[in-house]
């Protein structure tokens, strides 16, 4: 078992298989997901990715344009 809570899709770009989970508009639940995910399955290199209308865009940009920190 992965112990990852929640439906997990996978993508396979560039040679690299890219897993994803969890969908959010608080980056603190993000967070708060991406914190249990690491501590739950020992997945260390997990991390958070912004999108707007479907096209991966910088975390620090998703914040600025929803007025989060």
């Amino acid at each position: 078992s992965n112990n990852i809570q929640g439906q997990i899709y996978t993508e396979f770009q560039n040679g690299l298989y890219k897993y994803t989970t969890g969908s959010y508009k608080q980056y603190a639940r993000a967070r708060e997901h991406l914190l249990q995910i690491q501590r739950n399955s020992g997945i260390t290199e997990a991390f958070i990715c912004a999108y707007q209308e479907g096209k991966r865009i910088p975390v620090k940009r998703a914040l600025e344009l929803t007025n989060q920190k």
